[in-house]
């Protein structure tokens, strides 16, 4: 499909693809860096599994064009208090947890504990320090206001557009595998395997001779971890987790189901109040 970092062209093309296919339900995995705030046992660390909450929307979270889904505000409401398929998080959590016992990855982060949300970088590079700040300021203010639920982090990659996955009828079901602290976090050291079959298990120690003033993770170990654990780490956990479910899952149904459930179609008059176009 190729690499389109900023116009997002190949999603549009992959979802033309799953549309004709009649496809029903979507297993999307990537991994991400975290800009987490907090500090001590309940922060997000490289190793930990995330199945997010919510997302940041940006303008390539769009339609699919010249199709009926290109515009789609006059032809219905879609409401996202849940853009993620609850009930197939919910598979994917329980699937996650034989990783866990087995000392493969950390923790498997899930909105009752933490609401993470997704970020797409808005250029073709990571974030800048700046960046990342704001973001970090964003998420402590957020759950400050809301100190009754979860509190609020962001994890930075990809982020497959749920919104028209949701139009298009398809359930969405998302993970994330943490492999790095965002730019200019990260005051501990990763480097060191302590257990578990495939090095997933970091050992989290503060660097007594860091050079850094801040007492930060150089670029270069930070490259050398995430290329680590892509390489050598991720990729057998995510191939029996996806393999498993393609042949386990139940596919989400009824009026509960949060995927089917969030849209409501518009009255007719909506869309014949817009210019219509020539004959």
């Amino acid at each position: 499909m190729g690499k389109d970092s900023l116009l997002h062209r190949n999603f549009e093309r992959a979802y033309w693809i799953l549309w004709k296919a009649g496809v029903k339900a979507m297993l999307v995995g990537g991994t991400s860096g975290v800009a987490e705030w907090r500090t001590g046992d309940a922060a997000i660390r490289p190793g930990d599994v995330v199945l997010p909450w919510s997302f940041y929307t940006r303008w390539v979270h769009r339609g699919l064009p010249g199709t009926h889904f290109e515009s789609m505000l006059s032809k219905g409401h879609l409401l996202l208090g849940d853009p993620f398929c609850p009930e197939g998080a919910a598979a994917l959590a329980d699937r996650f947890q034989l990783f866990t016992e087995g000392g493969m990855i950390r923790r498997v982060r899930t909105p009752a504990d933490t609401r993470v949300a997704r970020v797409v970088p808005e250029s073709i590079a990571f974030e800048t320090e700046f960046d990342i700040l704001h973001w970090m300021a964003t998420s402590k203010i957020a759950s400050e206001l809301q100190p009754d639920r979860p509190p609020v982090v962001t994890i930075h990659g990809d982020c497959l557009n749920p919104i028209l996955a949701r139009y298009l009828g398809i359930h969405v079901l998302y993970y994330h595998m943490i492999s790095n602290y965002a730019q200019g976090l990260g005051c501990v050291d990763i480097s060191q395997v302590s257990s578990g079959q495939f090095g997933i298990e970091r050992q989290l120690t503060r660097r007594p001779h860091c050079k850094c003033q801040q007492n930060l993770v150089s670029q270069e170990e930070t490259a050398r971890d995430i290329h680590h654990l892509y390489s050598k780490v991720f990729p057998s956990i995510a191939l029996d987790i996806e393999f498993n479910l393609l042949d386990t899952l139940e596919m989400p149904t009824g009026a509960h189901c949060k995927c089917t459930s969030s849209y409501h179609k518009a009255p007719p008059v909506f869309s014949q109040a817009l210019t219509q176009p020539e004959e």
